[in-house]
């Protein structure tokens, strides 16, 4: 990582927090607890990303190195099984936990890195069934929750793993033929139901047939692109009384209120920071020369990037929307995952990269 490249990194994830911070704290009617935490936590991962000196990234090189190699991936897989099953038990809005933690994106993030993990692994039919079979019964776990953006996401992390990670072709082929399989069958579900063919048209494709039910909200977050401006509106309340609504939700939807009080002109300087990052991510990751250790950061990379792209789509209509886990750095805890990703891309484990060393690295499951 050059010079440049680490302060274009700092700067960006820097003037996005502060953002983040006046959204909350000025034009919010109220402070969440939970967005506080997740702010802390972004600063410390900043400041590790900046001061953490390089004797540190090589003993924590040497410790990742040293963990036993299938154990880790079949441990990430048991755990979000019992994580899933949590979620199962506990429900939604049953309990406090679940206004604490996200079980389900922990155990997208959980099978993601087993399903990355096991794409170096030399296995038989039979593994490579038992290895299907627990992904499978992770997404049925998965549908029957009332969050399906979840299985979107996970459907997207196992297809992308299939197409361009690296790895053995029988796992590719697996993780590309079970992610597509059950998005065929969602799809079917969908078509074969009026119901939510309904819902999708009154909440997405034409809002203004449902103007007080579902379509109300996107309804609003358009208006307020629109009646923003460049420079945006200096009483946007007096201009609609409806821009309360999206200013009590500022951490699901942070782009409206950001073109409101600062114009769309702020919004899409947001906007090309974190897809930048992600970029920037992408390369970091793509020049690691460490195949297993890049592909459990492409899967991490894939996880940010799909919710990321959906939470950015879904505020501007183009696609359906869901409360998801926020926007990066403005209103969710996801931008804790980018700088950990940059941090860890920052390490660059040179002491097990290269053809040479793959033979003594345990992160490339040359056995199983």
């Amino acid at each position: 990582m050059t010079k440049l490249q680490r302060l274009f990194f700092i700067s960006a994830t820097g003037l996005l927090l502060a953002v983040s911070f006046s959204l909350e704290v000025f034009l919010s009617p109220f402070t969440n607890k939970r967005w506080m935490f997740w702010l802390a936590l972004g600063c410390v991962l900043l400041l590790l990303f900046i001061f953490t000196p390089n004797a540190a990234c090589t003993r924590l090189r040497e410790r990742l190195a040293a963990w036993p190699d299938v154990r880790i991936a079949w441990t990430c897989m048991f755990t979000a099984f019992i994580l899933d099953v949590l979620e199962l038990i506990l429900g939604v809005g049953k309990t406090p936990f679940w206004t604490i933690s996200r079980l389900s994106a922990v155990s997208i993030l959980l099978v993601t890195c087993f399903a990355a993990m096991q794409l170096r692994a030399i296995v038989d039919w039979k593994k490579s069934t038992a290895i299907a079979t627990a992904i499978a019964l992770h997404i049925f776990c998965l549908l029957l929750q009332p969050d399906l953006f979840a299985v979107v996401v996970q459907l997207c992390c196992l297809f992308l793993l299939g197409i361009a990670g690296k790895g053995e072709r029988r796992q590719k082929i697996l993780y590309a033929a079970l992610s597509s399989f059950f998005f065929l069958l969602g799809l079917m579900r969908l078509l074969s139901s009026p119901y939510l063919l309904n819902r999708l048209k009154s909440s997405w494709l034409d809002p203004s047939s449902e103007p007080m039910a579902s379509g109300y909200h996107l309804m609003l977050m358009l208006r307020a692109f629109k009646v923003s401006g460049l420079w945006g509106i200096e009483n946007p309340d007096a201009a609609d009384r409806g821009f309360n609504r999206l200013k009590a939700l500022i951490r699901f939807n942070p782009l409206p209120s950001i073109s409101l009080h600062w114009g769309n002109i702020a919004t899409a300087v947001c906007v090309v920071l974190l897809l930048m990052l992600l970029a920037l991510l992408l390369r970091w990751i793509w020049r690691q020369r460490n195949l297993g250790y890049r592909n459990v950061l492409f899967g991490l990379w894939g996880f940010v990037a799909f919710s990321q792209i959906w939470s950015l789509g879904g505020q501007f209509g183009l696609l359906p929307f869901a409360w998801g886990y926020g926007t990066a750095f403005l209103g969710g805890g996801m931008g804790c995952l980018i700088l950990l990703l940059g941090v860890c891309c920052a390490m660059e484990p040179a002491a097990f990269s290269g053809d040479a060393g793959e033979s003594r690295n345990p992160l490339l499951f040359d056995k199983i």
